[in-house]
């Protein structure tokens, strides 16, 4: 489920996690996956993105969730700022770490302030 906002210098901003399908293992409850701040300045007709959190996480990390199956990802927020935007997103254990703090449990909430210059993140 991916997340739309807007701000006050008429940018675009969306939140959305992509799934590599080529790697994922069921038995192990690998589930390769990273979230995508993407913002656009033009009306959607272009999209400057980066990553927020890990390269890649383990969408699976948290396991199954009686109700909706796999849950983890599925909540997350975005919302416009006077400095560009603000994300809050549940991740799982990083599978490819970044130069700031991993998540060290199974799940974690991530808060990301994106400033945004000139349309770019």
């Amino acid at each position: 489920m991916a997340s739309i906002a807007a701000n006050d210098k008429g940018q675009l901003g969306v939140v959305y996690n992509q799934v590599d399908l080529t790697h994922v293992d069921c038995a192990r409850d690998l589930i390769p996956a990273r979230t995508v701040f993407a913002v656009s300045s033009d009306r959607g007709r272009s999209w400057t993105s980066t990553l927020v959190g890990p390269a890649w996480w383990n969408f699976g990390s948290a396991g199954l969730n009686p109700i909706y199956g796999w849950w983890l990802g599925e909540f997350q927020s975005l919302t416009g700022t006077p400095n560009g935007f603000t994300t809050i997103t549940p991740q799982g254990r990083a599978l490819t770490p970044r130069p700031h703090p991993p998540i060290v449990g199974e799940t974690g909430i991530v808060v990301a302030d994106i400033h945004t210059v000139q349309g770019r993140p």
